[in-house]
């Protein structure tokens, strides 16, 4: 992900979390293979008053694939970065950031109560966080930042509400649904993708092109979509527009569904 997609990214996360000011003093690396859970706090940054600075809280955690074949990733809200990699186990990075007008206390009482849930299945692994039972106050606004590595050869899901989604370096296939989302997607190989976006979401798909070997069949109802190929075919009934044709030799599908959204296809770039 280069400089300039990631200052956008931060930007939609900060409009979609409403203004909390995030920051980071510091990497944890995950250097084992088991579970690791880590807490850290950051203290204030030079000026800023006890009630701004954002209590910040890491958990990592690393379970063996074992031979699942998708990752499924539900409900997310924040930054989510994915990335396959030459690795034989899932690794998961959480930050998470909260306040509570001005009571650290409080904000590190929140944060404990959530934790990284990986439920292995038969042939998928299901991700999530697990929250706080009772409600979280309003001034107690909270933000989450996501880091996985996951097999190469692994696909993966996502269901995200706003959010900033990034997914690189898979070729097992990615299937992504949003409301008000942004969804960065650069696969390492020809795969199926399957992309349902609403309420103002953003889509850019980077298809590598040794890998541009899909058909696609978007539904824009309404909304737009930019394909860095020729040859398509528009079928248009009122607000609603049907795009259908295909890259390269057509061997896998693409299947994007934008609902007041907008997205591009892009080749080898």
């Amino acid at each position: 992900m280069d400089r300039r997609r990631i200052i956008l990214a931060v930007f939609f996360v900060a409009l979609a979390v409403a203004a909390l000011d995030v920051y980071s003093n510091g990497v944890e690396i995950l250097d084992d293979f088991g579970r690791l859970l880590s807490v850290r706090f950051g203290p204030p940054h030079p000026g800023q008053t006890r009630w701004d600075a954002p209590v910040r809280m890491t958990l990592t955690e690393a379970r063996p694939a074992a031979g699942a074949e998708t990752l499924v990733l539900d409900n997310t809200q924040g930054y989510v970065e994915i990335t396959g990699d030459d690795v034989d186990e899932i690794r998961v990075e959480l930050e998470l950031y909260a306040f509570t007008n001005g009571d650290p206390e409080e904000a590190r009482r929140i944060l404990e109560a959530y934790d990284i849930v990986l439920l292995p299945g038969r042939t998928t692994v299901q991700l999530s966080a697990r929250q706080p039972e009772e409600p979280v106050p309003f001034d107690g606004i909270h933000h989450a930042v996501w880091r996985i590595v996951v097999p190469r050869e692994m696909a993966v899901e996502v269901r995200t509400t706003p959010a900033v989604v990034n997914i690189a370096g898979v070729r097992g296939g990615i299937r992504a649904e949003g409301v008000g989302a942004q969804l960065f997607l650069q696969p390492a190989g020809a795969a199926a993708i399957d992309v349902s976006l609403a309420l103002g979401g953003l889509l850019d798909i980077a298809l590598p092109e040794e890998a541009a070997n899909h058909s696609l069949h978007a539904v824009l109802n309404p909304g737009s979509l930019f394909v860095d190929a020729p040859g398509f075919e528009s079928i248009r009934a009122g607000a609603r527009e049907t795009l259908t044709g295909a890259i390269g030799e057509g061997a896998h599908p693409l299947r994007i569904e934008l609902i007041d959204s907008s997205g591009f296809v892009r080749i080898g770039k």
